[in-house]
């Protein structure tokens, strides 16, 4: 085996495992940690480490979850992020410094951080860091954890006005290697030769001049799925950087529940894999359908990102 580091972070070792240039994360979570057994839970997870194959780490196979002591091993995949760092990096792409939510609160089950705009008070911005710092990470992003009303509360006294938690706020995936799904139907993509078939097959909901844009390559890479000549599902790219890339996904009601936008997805993700970017999927808490395309995917769950903005 190569070398490895572990670094305790809130109750969670995390390690970096090295074999030639190859470098990948373990997250190895251990019982509540008191000054005693610390040392014992960080033992444990440096046996852990050792215990994997090279081939695992280098082919990026998930591996099932081992229990080693105090420790409770599971891989986290081949970024070297935690859950909580890349979903910073999600937010460094879906909002610059001039855009976007007036607070975002990134919780995941390993810390919790925040995107706080650059127009309000630096006091207020201290306070944010200062109440993150005492919060315990979540572990169930089914309700709005607590700290997010009570920044809401502290935002209005900033603003001076009303602020709301936006419709969009919910749940962030990452979309990992090797995502595959059965493709139901025909679909055509931006590296396709015959792109020109779709001129006129824009489904309505795009205007003539972004359809155009689309088709010819401007807005990014995509996938569409065909019926009859008429497209009825895409998964595209509202937002990318040279670090990471956003999934779009959009079906035809009379069409939804068929897999065709899991299905656009991960062929979305193969033609963007070779970019080396992080991919991520992320839907509002109320867009059960698009939940459901996570789930067909088995997308892993970073965490959640809860938006607040002047109501």
């Amino acid at each position: 085996m190569g070398s490895h580091d572990v670094r305790l972070r809130r109750g969670i070792l995390v390690a970096r495992q090295v074999v030639g240039n190859a470098a990948v994360c373990l997250e190895v979570r251990s019982l509540p940690l008191g000054r005693r057994n610390r040392g014992a839970a960080q033992a444990d997870a440096e046996v852990a480490i050792d215990s994997v194959e090279a081939d695992h780490w280098l082919n990026g196979c998930a591996l099932h979850r081992r229990n080693f002591g105090l420790c409770t091993l599971a891989y986290t995949g081949m970024s070297g992020l935690s859950d909580v760092e890349l979903l910073g990096v999600e937010m460094e792409l879906l909002w610059d410094s001039d855009h976007g939510p007036d607070l975002v609160v990134a919780c995941a089950r390993d810390g919790v951080r925040a995107r706080i705009a650059r127009w309000l008070p630096p006091a207020f911005a201290q306070s944010v860091v200062a109440a993150l710092e005492s919060v315990q990470p979540s572990i169930d992003f089914s309700v709005t954890p607590p700290v997010v009303d009570r920044l809401r509360v502290r935002l209005e006294e900033a603003m001076g006005a009303g602020v709301r938690l936006t419709r969009e706020s919910g749940p962030s995936f990452l979309i990992e290697e090797e995502v595959r799904v059965p493709t139901p139907t025909e679909t055509v993509n931006s590296a396709s030769t015959d792109v020109h078939v779709l001129e006129g097959a824009n489904p309505g909901n795009w205007r003539p001049d972004e359809w155009r844009d689309l088709l010819a390559g401007r807005l990014g890479a995509w996938v569409m799925a065909v019926v009859d000549r008429r497209v009825v599902s895409i998964c595209h790219t509202p937002v990318a950087n040279d670090r990471a890339a956003e999934a779009g996904t959009w079906t035809r009601p009379d069409f939804r529940g068929r897999g065709l936008a899991a299905a656009c997805t991960a062929e979305w993700a193969r033609l963007l894999r070779p970019s080396g970017r992080l991919l991520f999927y992320s839907t509002s808490r109320s867009n059960r359908s698009s939940q459901r395309v996570a789930g067909r995917l088995g997308l892993r769950q970073l965490g959640c990102l809860w938006q607040l903005r002047r109501a």
